[in-house]
């Protein structure tokens, strides 16, 4: 029996935050195209990746990580 979508989504990403989420992620998918501009935007937003604190960086992550976990 072959998994749905919503399944897939989350056999990709995980079901629990692990710091390399983003790097593990098969770069054909599209959740692997979003997810890196998704965190591009935030951080730029906050005023560019290389302004931010490790702690803001980490914390954009894992906003990006639930976001897409919440949107599948």
């Amino acid at each position: 029996m072959g998994r749905t979508a919503t399944q897939e989504l989350l056999a990709t990403i995980g079901t629990s935050y692990e710091p390399d989420f983003v790097e593990r992620l098969d770069g054909r998918t599209k959740l692997a195209q979003v997810i890196p501009a998704r965190i591009a935007a935030i951080e730029s937003d906050m005023g560019g990746s290389e302004s931010l604190s490790y702690a803001r960086r980490s914390l954009v992550r894992r906003t990006v990580w639930m976001e897409a976990v919440v949107e599948t």
